[in-house]
């Protein structure tokens, strides 16, 4: 005989009690003096809250590199944007490519590379300010 499956019941909050761990979330993130006003914490909630999702809905991006090897010799490295989170691929001439290093967040390639570099990644989103 098969037993039937338990109902499960998600846990549910009133308004006030989701306002109230919010609100307690935000004093965790920050309890310095300047900012007890919560509208300028709510800028630090959901920016932790949009990073989170990109790292779930990834934010894919391309960087066309510029090359400026003078030399001629060696390894010459391009750091990569600000918001560059992880390597996707690096292709030249929209194939990919192996002939590179990977040096924290720079993309070293031998001297003499002529082609067209791009570098595929993921990237973190815009963080969001006072400003924004």
């Amino acid at each position: 005989m098969v037993e039937p499956l338990l109902e499960r019941r998600e846990p549910r909050l009133t308004l006030g009690e989701a306002k109230e761990k919010t609100l307690k979330l935000l004093d965790e993130l920050d309890t310095s003096a300047s900012a007890k006003d919560y509208k300028q914490k709510l800028n630090q909630f959901f920016d932790m809250g949009q990073r989170e999702v990109a790292r779930i809905r990834q934010i894919i991006k391309r960087y066309k590199v510029t090359l400026n090897d003078k030399k001629g010799t060696g390894w010459t490295e391009y750091p990569m944007p600000k918001d560059f989170r992880d390597l996707v691929s690096v292709n030249a001439e929209y194939e990919p490519i192996y002939d590179y290093k990977w040096i924290d967040k720079s993309l070293v390639l031998p001297s003499g590379e002529n082609r067209n570099i791009e570098v595929v990644y993921f990237a973190y989103p815009e963080s969001i300010t006072l400003n924004t």
